[in-house]
């Protein structure tokens, strides 16, 4: 049941509930037993391991933009139409604080270098949404630090 409902809050994301029954495992080898594990640091550490897959997603273009990247994020709906995205992201530059697409990157670049690394998915009828809702929840967390 515990492991359900942790891949229930991993969005059942394969990714993520492989690293949960990683996180399992580990804690089964550190305890000895199946009875002995302590779930709260499977839970923790599927977290962790949660953690470190975002970061590896995250380019440096990406990280140099997450404040921009937040914004985009959590104003625009699940899902939208391209251009409603790169319009909301235009709407948001601010250059002075440092809220652009890096690089010199124009904003349809910078739209389709998150297509390209997975942040973005476009559908078939051409509009585009996160396909992983717990890694869009991270880009937005970004924007709260």
């Amino acid at each position: 049941d515990d492991m359900r409902l942790l891949a229930a809050e991993c969005d059942h994301w394969p990714v993520h509930v492989q690293n949960a029954l990683t996180a399992f495992a580990e804690q089964v080898v550190a305890c000895g037993s199946v009875e002995d594990v302590e779930f709260a640091a499977v839970r923790r550490r599927s977290g962790e391991l949660q953690i470190s897959y975002y970061h590896s997603r995250m380019s440096p273009e990406m990280r140099l933009a997450e404040y921009l990247l937040a914004a985009v994020m959590k104003e625009t709906p699940e899902p939208c139409r391209q251009l409603s995205f790169i319009r909301a992201m235009e709407s948001k530059c601010r250059p002075e604080t440092g809220w652009q697409p890096p690089n010199g990157m124009q904003s349809r670049e910078f739209f389709d270098h998150l297509v390209h690394r997975g942040a973005l998915q476009e559908l078939p009828d051409g509009s585009v949404h996160c396909p992983i809702p717990s890694f869009r929840r991270y880009m937005i967390g970004l924007g709260e630090k």
